[in-house]
């Protein structure tokens, strides 16, 4: 008699495997699962191997609750879940759990597990306001290129980033070493700006360009 059948009554009929039958999963001994979909004659090993018949058994086990997967790690990239969550947040920073959750159709634990884990991984690095930065009386933003001794561009790099009003230090490539984006309330700060740059050790000289217009300059980053 087959392990995990058990006999019906009537000598010619076939043995109950209960493990199918009754819908209910069952593990071997040795720790593999056998799908309680699987029909009652077609055998996951050969039960005629001795040591087969000596390991395997089956153990009953009640239905296990599906929990939600916590979704891939950081070296593994984002799916669609994380994804989605981050579109709604870039849309609007505000939204609460319940919000994203109703939103996408999500359960409320899922959407927090999945934000702070988001935070800790530094796919999302704070919260910030979008500020109008005319409102706030900065009318000029220039672009400055900066020429810099061989050898010493980060060690300039990071005295520039320091400088009240930069709000970019980029390399480049070309005539630059690095390129520098700043505003301004008016001229006679552009001009302290300027000789301030100039005054740091390794910088030998810069190019400054006024931005006329801003057609576009989106703070989020868009995918």
């Amino acid at each position: 008699m087959p392990p995990g059948s058990r006999p019906t009554g009537n000598p010619g009929e076939k043995p109950f495997n209960c493990a199918v039958s009754c819908g209910i999963g069952a593990r071997l001994m040795d720790g593999r699962d056998v799908d309680p979909h699987t029909p009652a004659n077609e055998d996951v090993a050969d039960p005629t191997d001795p040591q087969y018949r000596r390991k395997m058994a089956y153990i009953l086990e009640a239905p296990v609750r599906v929990r939600a997967k916590p979704g891939p790690k950081p070296q593994q990239g984002l799916d669609d879940v994380d994804l989605a969550l981050l579109r709604a947040l870039n849309a609007d920073a505000r939204k609460s759990y319940r919000d994203l959750a109703k939103e996408l159709g999500l359960a409320l634990s899922t959407v927090s597990a999945r934000v702070k884990r988001l935070e800790s991984h530094e796919y999302i690095t704070g919260y910030v306001p979008v500020l109008d930065p005319q409102k706030l009386g900065f009318d000029l933003v220039v672009i400055v290129g900066v020429k810099i001794s061989h050898g010493k561009l980060l060690e300039a790099q990071k005295r520039i980033a320091k400088l009240a009003r930069v709000f970019g230090v980029y390399d480049v490539t070309g005539e630059w070493d690095s390129m520098v984006l700043a505003r301004f309330r008016d001229r006679e700060e552009l001009n302290d700006f300027i000789k301030e740059i100039l005054a740091l050790p390794y910088v030998e000289r810069t190019g400054t360009q006024l931005v006329l217009n801003t057609v576009k300059e989106e703070k989020r980053v868009l995918f």
